[in-house]
């Protein structure tokens, strides 16, 4: 068990003749501190693993704070206090008036937001975030705002990548001089390319609408 001891000496004539003290219990508030360290420990981690950070905003004061991981996301100190202006200047200058007109609308109509914009770091690199925004309104009035930023760049580099990828192999099937098509499991054509087009001499939606069959009939 956990407890608390106080004492006060009591002193007559000069000397101590007593001690006066109280002893309390304080296992059940210890148990609650150590859950909660744990619980902080692994907010903090989870936050870190997942590149994500949350932050709050007070409208009614302009005070905006930041968890750990959110300065991690933009490069800076941890001691690192922003101003709203601050958050908003590392955005990308094409994307910094969509957030501020995000942040001023959860502010003024209670709208929540959700983007992914690209941000600049304190070390000027550029990195793509999700930011989400969601006001907390009470008697009609938004008194806070709560939100997260996360870093999705390399899930945009990874779409991005595909795409690229994907418009290659198009590049590809559609340059090569052989008849190319791919049917699906129901023996619908699903691709084709030009050579396929000028052989038949039907459009893409009439070639969508047939089967291998119809060509032989035909």
């Amino acid at each position: 068990k956990h407890v608390f001891e106080r004492g006060v000496p009591i002193v007559e004539a000069g000397e101590v003749v007593a001690l006066e003290g109280v002893i309390v219990e304080i296992t059940q508030r210890k148990e609650y501190e150590q859950r909660l360290r744990r619980q902080n420990d692994l907010f903090a981690q989870t936050q870190e693993m997942a590149d994500v950070g949350g932050w709050e905003l007070d409208p009614r004061t302009e005070t905006l704070r930041w968890t750990d991981q959110v300065h991690r996301i933009h490069g800076l100190p941890l001691d690192y206090e922003p101003s709203v202006e601050d958050a908003l200047e590392f955005y990308h200058e094409a994307d910094r008036e969509l957030m501020r007109e995000a942040v001023q609308r959860a502010v003024v109509q209670g709208e929540p937001f959700d983007h992914e914009l690209r941000i600049v770091t304190y070390h000027g690199e550029q990195r793509w975030v999700r930011a989400r925004g969601v006001p907390q309104v009470e008697d009609g009035e938004t008194v806070r705002v709560r939100g997260a930023i996360q870093d999705v760049t390399d899930r945009r580099e990874r779409e991005r990548s595909l795409r690229e990828e994907k418009a290659l192999t198009k590049s590809i099937f559609e340059a090569l001089p052989d008849i190319l098509y791919v049917l699906n499991e129901e023996g619908q054509f699903t691709r084709w390319n030009d050579r396929f087009r000028s052989v038949t001499g039907y459009s893409d939606d009439e070639i969508a609408e047939m089967r291998p069959e119809d060509f032989i009939a035909k």
